[in-house]
Formats: structure tokens, C-alpha cells, sequence
């Protein structure tokens, strides 16, 4: 007699007299096999129950899922799967979002009795509380693509549409009297250097805290931004840009020349009084004993130098927008500004800073009617329509 295949699945007779047929559903994440068993009184009932059994397995309509709940699910799915494809920063963010809200939410609902239904009623409530529901949805979809993949879910119940969207906020940034006023005072701060920086090129907190002295090349005036820094392990480590856009050469003007040396000396004198405690690379910031500055205690010493500066209370990443803000003010085109930042296309840059180009519509109008005009003077006084005249062909 010939050897069933694999799946095809066995039928015998039990002591008692009644039949059993088992089906292989094939393997479950640990690596066991997932058997399902069908009893009845005849050998055509259970063959019949095991038919059916294959039939939707083939159709994809048959899981794995068993008991699990969407709480248990997700936690293994980041430590399995997120943590070791994604970094450290991201899966961080993935964590947060499965514990604040997934979780507390969805968690107890069975994984392969989640329902769209449950998933739109979900997201409607995260956007009623004002949260950003379109990135939740996404960590939630990516995570039940897995499961899917899995076999413990037929279908992903989250590719729901209809996702409640927030509008978008406008980007906050300093005045050009006010940005004034913070380099003004970070020419005596200690990280004085890091916010001119990160103020002047625009460049990302993780971008600027991953500099190393080779990176910048002072007979040309120019620095490489080619790397971040993220911690793995609560360890930092050196990993490539957001995007391939983001490795970039940018010139240096002397006063961020100036930063970068005083940089070097603040480098050194900290050195001298770390002594034994120093912890000695190639980082172009770093703290009093060495290492490389955490962005969080970075964010902490902007906001105090904010509050003493009376200052707008901004974030630290809207120095970014600072500069692009200037940048854009300056008649800067918006190709250049799209370089600088290193966005991945010219069409983000402007919708990321639309708020600002009314006002640069209307000045560049005026630049343009003073070179067509040079002679006409603007006046709110009414005037003889033959002077006007004269005044637009002269």
C-alpha cells in the first residue's frame, strides 16, 4: 500500500468502534506540528469532515490561530520579528504604540476572531482622542501581515480603508529675531556648538550626534553626512542615513567652522578633566566624560535654554525647520532646500513648508514688479491716472 503524502491526512478506527481522521495544518511559529482531528460513528463521516478540512486549507480559509489573543500575538511578534528586522528606534516606537494602545484595546480579543469592524471602531476611538490614528494602523497591519503569512489568520483585518486622518500640523520654527537670539546664546552654552549646527545645516539630531572628525574637511569648507546614531541595547551604534537622499556634502560657512573648532577645544579641555573617566573616539560631540550625547539629554538642555531665553517652546528637531524656513525666506529654491535636507523628493519639501509660501509668493511678486517697474513708487494716496500711466511705461 502506498505511503500517504504529506497533509493528506489519516482516518482509523477507534477502540470504542468509532472513527478518527487527523489533518497536518502544517507548522506553527515554534516549530510544532499543528494537527486537527475529526471524530464520528462511520469511516464516510470523518472522511467527509476531513475533506472539507483540506479543501479550506487550500483556500487559505483554515488557521493556526488556536486561543491566542491579540495581546500575546503582538508581543511575539516584536520580539521574534521586530526586533531583530527593524532598528532600535523603530522598533521602539512599534513597542510603545502595541502597549499604549493596541494592547490596552484590542488585546484580549482572540487573534483569529479579530474583525475589520473591531479594527475601524478601534482607530475611530485613537482619533477622537486626538492621537494620529494612520501609523498605529500601520504597525497594526504590518504585525497581522505576519500572522497571515503565519497561517494563524486568514485574511489581515486591518487593511480596513476609510483610516480617520488628522490635519496636518503646520511646522513651528523660530522668527529670524528669535533664532538671533538662541545663537546668540549658544555662543556660551555648552552644547552651543551641537544647536548651531543642527540650526545652520538642518541637519537630523541623530545626523549630527553620529560626526566624526573625518567627516569634516576643512580645506573645503564642507562636512559628510553619511550616518546616524541609534542604540541597539541600550549601546550606541553608527547605522546609514533615513534614506539614500540623506548622504550628503554640505558646505560650511566660517561661523560653523568657528562652532566646529570650538568643538575640538571643548573636546579636549574634557578630556583633561575627565581624566581616567575619559572614553576617547571620534565623535565631534560628546559629553564630559567621552561618550556620545543621548538625544533626550540633548531635547532636555534645549528646553531649559528655551525657558531662560523665554524663547517659543519648540522642539529640538524644529531647528530643522528653522533653517529651512530661512533658507526658503532667502530665495533659496526649493531643489537646493530638498538637497540640504536630504528629503527624498522636492514635492515633500514643499508640502512640508506650503504655510510658508504665500508670504514668499508675495515677496517675490514684489521683486519681480520692482525690476519691471523700477520708476513706479507704491502709494496708498489716490493719484492722476495720466501720472500712473507714465509712471508703468517709463
Amino acid at each position: 500500500m502506498a505511503k500517504r503524502a504529506n497533509g493528506e491526512g489519516t482516518i482509523c478506527q477507534r477502540l470504542d468502534g468509532t472513527w478518527m481522521a487527523s489533518v497536518s495544518l502544517g507548522r506553527k511559529p515554534d516549530g510544532k506540528v499543528n494537527r486537527k482531528c475529526f471524530y464520528g460513528k462511520t469511516r464516510k463521516e470523518v472522511q467527509e469532515k476531513m475533506v472539507a478540512c483540506q479543501h479550506d486549507k487550500q483556500r487559505g480559509i483554515i488557521t493556526l490561530g488556536g486561543r491566542q489573543t491579540v495581546a500575546e500575538f503582538m508581543n511575539s511578534w516584536l520580539e521574534d520579528v521586530a526586533r531583530v528586522r527593524v532598528r532600535e528606534t523603530t522598533y521602539r516606537s512599534y513597542e510603545q504604540i502595541t502597549r499604549n494602545h493596541i494592547v490596552p484595546m484590542l488585546g484580549k480579543c482572540a487573534l483569529n476572531k479579530l474583525q475589520p469592524q473591531q479594527v475601524q471602531q478601534f482607530l475611530n476611538r485613537i482619533h477622537d482622542r486626538g492621537i494620529s490614528a494612520d501609523h498605529i494602523r500601520r504597525v497594526l497591519r504590518l504585525a497581522l501581515n505576519q500572522a497571515v503569512e503565519w497561517n494563524l489568520i486568514a485574511k489581515n483585518p486591518a487593511t480596513v480603508k476609510g483610516v480617520p486622518k488628522r490635519e496636518k500640523k503646520e511646522a513651528t520654527y523660530f522668527t529670524t529675531e528669535q533664532a538671533k537670539t538662541f545663537l546668540r546664546a549658544c555662543e556660551d552654552h555648552r552644547l552651543g556648538p551641537l544647536f548651531i549646527i543642527l540650526t545652520s545645516l538642518g541637519i537630523r539630531i541623530s545626523e549630527a550626534l553620529a560626526l566624526e572628525w573625518a567627516d569634516i574637511r576643512w580645506a573645503e569648507s564642507r562636512i559628510r553626512v553619511s550616518k546616524q546614531l541609534q542604540y541597539k541595547d541600550r549601546k550606541p551604534v553608527l547605522v546609514p542615513p533615513k534614506s539614500r537622499n540623506s548622504n550628503r556634502l554640505l558646505p560650511l560657512s566660517d561661523h560653523m567652522l568657528n562652532a566646529l573648532r570650538r568643538a575640538e577645544s571643548d573636546k579636549r579641555t574634557a578630556r583633561e578633566i575627565a581624566g581616567d573617566r575619559w572614553q576617547e573616539n571620534d565623535f565631534v560631540f560628546v559629553s564630559r566624560v567621552g561618550t556620545p550625547h543621548d538625544a533626550r539629554n540633548v531635547r532636555d538642555d534645549f528646553k531649559e535654554l528655551l525657558r531662560k531665553l523665554e524663547l517659543p517652546n519648540i522642539r529640538l528637531h524644529d531647528l530643522r525647520h528653522t533653517c529651512a524656513t530661512m533658507l526658503l525666506a532667502s530665495g533659496t529654491s526649493a531643489r537646493a532646500i530638498c538637497d540640504i535636507l536630504g528629503h527624498s523628493n522636492v514635492a515633500f519639501t514643499l508640502s512640508t513648508y506650503a504655510h510658508v509660501m504665500p508670504e514668499l509668493h508675495a515677496e517675490a511678486m514684489d521683486r519681480m514688479h520692482n525690476q519691471l517697474f523700477p520708476n513706479f513708487v507704491h502709494t496708498t494716496e489716490s493719484v492722476d491716472e495720466a501720472e500712473f500711466v507714465n509712471a508703468l511705461v517709463e
